[in-house]
């Protein structure tokens, strides 16, 4: 499930932000879609393009892509016995300069066993 994102699109347009109630809402093909236009250089994130999916390898790929920080957060995930976790976020960004990253965010439903 998606529950909110943003997608740089250019300087002149800024950010594309669909409202969460609508994000929240994707079907698979839905999700699968945003995930490819996330790694995409054409176009707009709203128009109909087909995404490119220039930058798939760059940021999914790899050894430091997100692919590799989610199995490492999974491996961690799967030892840990300190805390549990009812619910919280996984935030992924790219940008040009620093790169691909994951972060776990919003730990109001974490408890300590």
């Amino acid at each position: 499930r998606i529950s909110g994102l943003q997608i740089y699109r250019a300087q002149k347009l800024g950010y594309w932000k669909p409202k969460k109630q609508l994000t929240q809402k994707y079907t698979e093909e839905e999700v699968s879609l945003v995930l490819r236009k996330f790694v995409s250089s054409n176009g707009s994130p709203e128009s109909n393009m087909d995404p490119d999916c220039a930058l798939a390898s760059s940021v999914y790929g790899g050894p430091s892509g997100i692919w590799a920080q989610l199995m490492e957060l999974k491996s961690w995930f799967e030892g840990q016995t300190i805390y549990h976790f009812c619910s919280c976020s996984v935030l992924m960004v790219h940008d040009k300069e620093s790169g691909p990253a994951v972060k776990l965010i919003d730990f109001a439903h974490v408890i300590e066993d």
